[in-house]
């Protein structure tokens, strides 16, 4: 097994953070606290306090529970924005095996809490 290389690290650290900043603009706008949402789901203040922040990130399906808990709108986001991300990965594989990137449009629509 190969060891991490600091841009895998930066990559990682950048995809916690757009998925921190999601959550946590979704669960101030569905109007929760971070100690309700910690004792709803069972989870420590720290934890979710890093999640948020971008330094850790949650397993993959407690994250789309907790989008689920926070509305419909919340969850179409985040699946929004996870294939948002998983398109801008495949272009880096794309762009490292032939030389040219696929230029994909953003995932995020109209009202999104990332649209700019």
């Amino acid at each position: 097994m190969s060891a991490l290389k600091p841009s895998d690290i930066a990559e990682a650290l950048q995809i916690n953070h757009r998925f921190g900043l999601l959550m946590r603009e979704e669960r101030k706008a569905a109007g929760y606290a971070l100690d309700k949402v910690a004792q709803d789901f069972g989870l420590t203040l720290r934890d979710l306090y890093d999640w948020e922040l971008g330094l850790t990130s949650p397993p993959a399906k407690l994250f789309y529970a907790l989008m689920e808990h926070y509305g419909p709108a919340a969850f179409h986001r985040a699946a929004e924005l996870d294939m948002e991300i998983q398109m801008e990965k495949y272009d880096i594989l794309v762009t490292a095996k032939n030389g040219s990137a696929l230029v994909h449009a953003p995932a995020t629509s109209q009202g999104s809490a990332l649209a700019a």
